[in-house]
């Protein structure tokens, strides 16, 4: 199925409201953890061995000693590190956490509430019941900590935002409904999925089709590949060797006829492909930017896209013109911002919306989360972000430049030790 490979891709079409956690992760020249604001103010010194962002609930899962706890935004450690590993909290207001080789939960105040016994767990999301695995099999156990469905299943999937649970048997995939606690579909699928839509992708006998979150058949298996409906009531489909849209309830809005397709996301354009190259056509299947690119990525929330051509990547507009000629090996979206990361020559840096290079290629990576205003970016062992006026957060030029010493000089050192 097309569409779990482009979860690996770079391009990401995302939403562009603000992430408002306000306390961003780095860690300084020694690799220990602290959080700042967005302008770069150290909020709480570095000092974790490990730690990860703040989720919900202003506590951040950080790791001291070996052992992992949380701390507060005020910098206060209010469950002191005990664990092997901790998540963060969640919708329930609990989080995992592991012990002693196995895995259960506490609340906010660091209280067990679910013991640890499991091999492995999935989150409570919005509903009463977790997945949870216990002697190679998994079932469900409810808030307190009781098992309510008995370990059968061969894998059971997580399902934050929806009552319905993916469970696998004997090779076959079905659905449980943890408000009801029932299976509402048995195991008879050879693939499921559910992703950002009220809409759920099947696969069985070859062909895929969709239901919804009750467990409700809407779309049969049909279609030999297909895209989730992500953002758009409108989604990509393969038939016959040719791709064409279909709406949510199955109707075929653009009949196939291209060689691959693409979502619209949040746009109304889509990549497309045909004899061999990529364009661009609008909801009524008009192609608007002719075939002509090695590959075309999605429009999402901004007014350029990213296009291929001679093995080199730049954007286009709307009307297919070419406003950054291509001379990157990779890039991101623009989506929200007016800044965005490029690679070239093995490493990233950051261009505008003119192409001008705002920052030169210096770091090992850099990436764009979602609802993110800021570039993550990665130097070595080093984490630190870039605002959108091209500003360094957490981190300054001359930390790049040390950074770039010590990874030469272990590279030396393990020449040496190999050497010797």
């Amino acid at each position: 199925m097309k569409n779990f490979i482009l979860i690996s891709l770079l391009l990401i079409t995302v939403s562009c409201s603000v992430n408002k956690q306000k306390l961003l992760l780095f860690n300084n020249e020694y690799y220990k953890y602290g959080y700042i604001d967005r302008n770069g103010i150290v909020v709480i010194t570095p000092q974790f061995d490990n730690a990860y962002s703040f989720g919900q609930f202003n506590l951040a899962p950080i790791k001291k000693n070996d052992k992992w706890g949380f701390v507060n935004k005020k910098g206060v450690v209010v469950i002191s590190p005990q664990f092997d590993f901790a998540n963060n909290f969640k919708r329930s207001k609990l989080a995992s956490i592991k012990k002693d080789g196995k895995w259960g939960f506490i609340n906010k105040k660091g209280t067990i509430v679910v013991p640890p016994q499991f091999e492995d767990l999935g989150d409570f999301g919005g509903s009463k019941l977790a997945p949870i695995k216990k002697d190679g099999k998994w079932g469900f156990v409810n808030r307190k900590g009781t098992i309510v469905v008995p370990p059968q299943f061969d894998e059971i999937r997580s399902s934050e935002k929806s009552n319905l649970s993916p469970i696998k048997k004997n090779n076959k995939w079905g659905f449980f409904d943890k408000e009801r606690k029932t299976i509402v579909l048995q195991p008879q699928f050879n693939y499921v999925n559910i992703y950002r839509s009220d809409l759920v992708a099947i696969k069985k006998n070859g062909k895929w089709g969709f239901i919804d979150k009750k467990g409700t058949i809407i779309i049969p298996p049909q279609f030999e590949d297909l895209y989730y409906f992500e953002y758009s009531d409108l989604t990509p489909f393969e038939k016959d060797g040719k791709w064409g849209f279909i709406n949510k309830k199955g109707i075929i809005m653009i009949e196939p006829q291209f060689e691959d397709a693409r979502n619209f996301g949040k746009s109304d354009l889509a990549p497309i492909k045909k004899e061999g190259k990529w364009g661009v056509i609008n909801k009524k299947g008009i192609i608007v930017i002719l075939p002509q690119f090695e590959k075309v990525r999605s429009f999402g929330k901004s007014d350029l896209a990213p296009i291929k051509k001679d093995g080199k990547w730049g954007f286009i507009n709307k009307k297919g013109t070419i406003v950054i000629p291509p001379q990157f090996d990779d890039l991101w979206n623009f989506d929200c911002s007016d800044l965005t990361p490029i690679k070239k020559d093995g490493k990233w840096g950051i261009i505008n919306k003119k192409g001008i290079i705002v920052i030169p290629p210096l770091f090992n990576f850099a990436w764009k989360p979602d609802k993110s205003e800021v570039i993550y970016v990665r130097f070595g062992k080093r984490i630190g972000y870039v605002n959108n006026k091209g500003k360094f957060i957490g981190f300054t030029q001359n930390d790049i430049e040390k950074e770039e010493q010590k990874i030469l000089e272990r590279k030396h050192k393990k020449t040496n030790n190999f050497g010797g």
